[in-house]
């Protein structure tokens, strides 16, 4: 009866894990904003040890301030199709963002595009639009990293490029001017023949510094 009850625990922790890696849960801002203000967070990214194949996940959010009425709100993420994959987009809180979590919101079906490189995400209020409620989280989006480049770069989880357009804004009868903020992943941190010859440097060094030492002994 133990076994099986032990069995049954073990099964239902690890359907649960499963079900929490299905559906990622960002709710809780991480890196606050000043109104009125979108961001991507993390705003930065270490992929300077990953290999392709490794897969993350980045938070957009959103403060702004309650001057505002809102009814509607969009936004497109660009990124580098040459080493990154977006593999899942959703809603931080489940089937609406966490920002509109009181209110009954249209959610659009998140729209992957990974032959230019973007995700777009949206919702719209039902009914008239209403004070804006401060600051939350938005979206979560899924990306794999499928290549490493060979020389160390910056990869920009881009916002900025489309604020001000159709695709990224937040609005009802006016638009809200805000300030968007990029997230950058760094990749990698040396690459193979860099770290050789910086290792081979560092060796050079040491048998100088070592002979050095040496002469300095036996004068």
């Amino acid at each position: 009866m133990k076994t099986n009850l032990k069995n049954a625990t073990i099964a239902f922790l690890g359907i649960t894990i499963l079900l929490l890696y299905t559906f990622p849960v960002h709710g809780e801002i991480s890196e606050p904003h000043n109104a009125d203000a979108m961001w991507i967070e993390p705003s930065s990214i270490d992929l300077t040890t990953a290999t392709a194949g490794y897969t993350f996940n980045i938070t957009l959010a959103l403060n702004i301030s309650s001057t505002y009425s809102v009814g509607v709100w969009q936004a497109k993420v660009l990124f580098n199709t040459t080493y990154l994959k977006a593999t899942r987009a959703g809603y931080t809180n489940g089937t609406k963002s966490d920002w509109l979590k009181g209110l009954i919101p249209v959610t659009g079906e998140p729209a992957i595009d990974n032959v230019t490189g973007s995700v777009l995400v949206g919702e719209s209020l039902l009914g008239l639009p209403v004070p804006s409620p401060g600051a939350g989280t938005l979206s979560w989006m899924e990306f794999n990293l499928t290549d490493i480049p060979s020389v160390p770069s910056i990869l920009v989880f881009n916002i900025t490029a489309t604020y001000k357009t159709t695709t990224t804004y937040i609005g009802d009868d006016v638009n809200a001017v805000f300030t968007p903020y990029d997230s950058v992943a760094a990749i990698p941190e040396f690459p193979s023949p860099v770290m050789l010859s910086m290792l081979m440097i560092l060796a050079l060094a040491s048998i100088v510094f070592a002979r050095k030492q040496i002469k300095k002994q036996n004068s």
